[in-house]
């Protein structure tokens, strides 16, 4: 299956590429990106998503370059890639709301032109109001998620960070004990070696005693 997918979206890619379709071309190539991912091929689906959108940004559709934006963090989602997939969503989500303030910007021109009441101005109105309150949720949305994933990050570094203090803790902690334990066995030693030099030392006296005690008695 694999290869007879790859076969015909590759030879469809070759005729596109003949006649200059630039449009089929990035189709194409997006097409067997999809083929990569799909049989685990995650490097080789990354390079064809990527040539793909520089195909897409020629040709100028944003919304088929929107979609292949999230495509490829997607991809890198697969691969655990997780700040280039990151970095890629951020640029899907930054077309797409351009894509839609644009779309939104058609909208209330159209409305412009087709309406020159006073309600309809006021309804034009109403509707940037909304547009505006729109932008700014999701500005502090977007902040406010930005500002969780930092938080997110440093506190699974400091406890990183502490984990890696309370090891080294109780290594030393260890070594410190194996420490005490050696110099009281070094102190037990010594003191038994102490003792058995007194008490030779008491038996050599009793010995000089008793020889000269018995030379005396000659």
């Amino acid at each position: 299956i694999y290869d007879s997918a790859f076969f015909y979206i590759d030879k469809a890619l070759g005729i596109d590429m003949e006649i200059g379709y630039i449009h089929g071309i990035a189709n194409g190539f997006n097409d067997l990106a999809k083929v990569e991912l799909m049989y685990g091929n995650i490097e080789k689906a990354l390079i064809y998503y990527h040539k793909s959108l520089n195909n897409r940004r020629m040709v100028g559709n944003k919304l088929s370059e929107a979609n292949t934006l999230f495509d490829i963090s997607n991809a890198y989602k697969v691969a655990q890639m997780y700040d280039s997939a990151l970095f890629y969503y951020i640029e899907y989500t930054m077309l797409k709301d351009s894509i839609l303030g644009e779309e939104m910007q058609i909208k209330i021109s159209e409305l412009q032109m087709k309406f020159q009441s006073e309600k309809k101005d006021k309804e034009i109105q109403l509707l940037k109001k909304d547009v505006l309150i729109s932008n700014n949720l999701k500005l502090v949305f977007s902040i406010a998620f930005f500002a969780l994933l930092i938080i997110l990050v440093l506190s699974l570094y400091l406890l990183k960070i502490k984990s890696t203090l309370l090891q080294k803790n109780l290594i030393l902690l260890s070594k410190n004990k194996k420490i005490n334990e050696l110099a009281q066995e070094k102190y037990l030693v010594e003191k038994k070696i102490l003792e058995e030099e007194i008490k030779a030392q008491h038996e050599l006296n009793r010995l000089q005693e008793e020889k000269y005690n018995s030379e005396l008695q000659l």
